[in-house]
Parts: C-alpha cells; sequence; structure tokens
C-alpha cells in the first residue's frame, strides 16, 4: 500500500505509514460509503459526493468508493470524470464487474463505443449471465454496425429475463434492419403485452404487419432505461 501523504510502500497491514504518520485505512469506510449510497437515495447528492472524496483521500485504492463516486458523476453527466473514477476502480480491482459495467455504460454514453465494447465484453468474460451487459453490448454493437452480434447479445439479454422491455423493443428494431419480420413481430407484440401504451412498439408493429420494411424510427429515439447499474 503506497502513502496517498508521502508515497511511501508500506504493508498492507499497517494502518498508518510508517514513514510520515499519515492515516492509510479509515476504520469508517464501510459506514461512509453506506451513508453516501443513503445521501444519493435522498437526493443530496453533494452531500455524498463529499463523503465519497474524504474516504477517497485516506484510502484512494477504495474500488467501491471510486465506483460509487463515478456513477454518480455519471447520473450527473459528467462523462468524463465518470469514466476516470470508473476506469480507477477497475485498474484498482480489475475483477470488479458491476464497475466493468457502468464503465462501458458511461463510455456509451459519453460516444466511445469502441471503448463500451471492450468493457461489456469485460464484464461477461467475468459474469456471462450479466443480462444489462448483453442488452447494452448489443447496443453497442447495432451502433458499431456489426448487426450479427448485436443479434447474438440482444437474444441472449431477452432470454436471460423476458420481461426486460427495452432490449425486446431493440430486438425488434434490429429484426428490422436484418429483414426478420417475424422476430420483429413477435418481439413488438411483446412489448405491447408487457405495456399496451408503448406507441413506438404499436407504430413498429403496424408496419411490419402492412410489410413496409426499413426505415422508421430506431432505439435511440426512446429513453433508454437500462442505464447505470445500482451502486452496491
Amino acid at each position: 500500500m503506497r502513502c496517498s501523504q508521502c508515497g511511501y510502500e508500506t504493508s498492507r497491514d499497517l494502518s498508518f505509514c510508517g514513514r510520515c504518520g499519515n492515516l492509510l485505512v479509515d476504520a469508517q469506510s464501510g459506514t461512509r460509503i453506506a451513508m453516501a449510497h443513503e445521501l444519493e437515495r435522498q437526493g443530496r447528492v453533494e452531500e455524498a459526493k463529499e463523503v465519497l472524496h474524504r474516504l477517497l483521500a485516506i484510502e484512494p485504492h477504495r474500488a467501491a468508493a471510486r465506483r460509487h463516486l463515478g456513477t454518480i458523476y455519471g447520473h450527473q453527466g459528467k462523462l468524463g470524470l465518470a469514466i476516470a473514477e470508473l476506469e480507477a476502480a477497475v485498474d484498482i480491482e480489475p475483477g470488479f464487474v458491476d464497475a466493468w459495467y457502468d464503465l462501458g455504460v458511461a463510455c456509451a454514453d459519453g460516444g466511445e463505443i469502441a471503448k463500451s465494447i471492450g468493457a461489456f465484453r469485460k464484464t461477461l468474460a467475468l459474469d456471462p449471465h450479466y443480462r444489462l451487459a448483453h442488452y447494452r453490448l448489443g447496443r453497442a454493437f447495432m451502433h458499431h454496425g456489426d448487426l450479427d452480434k448485436a443479434l447474438e447479445h440482444l437474444e441472449s439479454a431477452v432470454e436471460l429475463t423476458p420481461e426486460l422491455v427495452s432490449a425486446i423493443y431493440t430486438l425488434g428494431i434490429l429484426c428490422r434492419r436484418l429483414d426478420r419480420p417475424e422476430r420483429a413481430r413477435w418481439a413488438f407484440e411483446r412489448v405491447l403485452t408487457l405495456c399496451p401504451d408503448d406507441a413506438c412498439a404499436k407504430h413498429h408493429l403496424d408496419e411490419v404487419i402492412a410489410d413496409r420494411r426499413g426505415g422508421g424510427t430506431d432505439e435511440d429515439t426512446r429513453e433508454d432505461p437500462e442505464g447505470f447499474s445500482m451502486a452496491s
């Protein structure tokens, strides 16, 4: 463990730096992270950020705090800061699956599609059943123009979570592009079963039934509810 004050490398078993006496471990770190979650839940976001910043001033290698701070920045639209914190989190803890997923979301939202694909792939390497990673990776591949890979991951997302409306709708859009009208029709009918008032799905279903292929709105015209994972 490296002291954030003087840079001295010391044992992870020590709470204080052997050279300068700086506190290396915050005994209340778990409590502080929980406090930040509660403050964010209450809408007191700046206070939550301050709690995390104070914790990271003592323990800069606390991956959970980096990840939580990154998701807060992501929700605020400060994607450069979000990516920096989430990259730090996965650098500290390479097996941190939720941090990899959140990094993919931040990169995708920031237009860094190739980078988001890498992050979502890493998420799935750690957890092949991470349904939202399959969904977001499918969307990323659609933006990247790799429609066959997009189809593979969207089908996986729908198989893992049959009620994930955003994935089913996007699957329908993709199947229209791939000229698979029967699968597209199934997808839009499924969306309308789950959400009967979904006007976009109704529009596409009408077009599929009328055999008017191509064109139309795409998945980006809808607000995507499947953003950052719930920080925990």
